[in-house]
């Protein structure tokens, strides 16, 4: 990330808050490490997707995390719509 990028940057805790985002860890559980996937809409009214991470994940730690959140996600699909 270059430094102009970086002074653009902004905490995201706020809006992730804003948007009700809550995560319920078991007892001793640590968050580590994030990936955030948001859906963001420009002020012309397109939409995208855009993606953060904490410091230090790595690419292969965050596509890890990709797939298994796709797993987890068909999983409750499947479970939820059973055929």
């Amino acid at each position: 990330m270059n430094e102009r990028d970086q002074d653009q940057c902004q905490l995201i805790g706020e809006q992730l808050d804003a948007l009700g985002v809550r995560h319920h860890p078991d007892e001793g559980e640590l968050v580590s490490g994030a990936l955030v996937l948001m859906k963001v809409t420009s002020p012309d009214g397109h939409t995208y997707v855009r993606m953060a991470n904490s410091e230090g994940l790595s690419w292969i730690d965050r596509v890890g995390m990709l797939q298994i959140a796709q797993i987890r996600e068909d999983t409750e699909i499947r479970a939820a719509n059973p055929a």
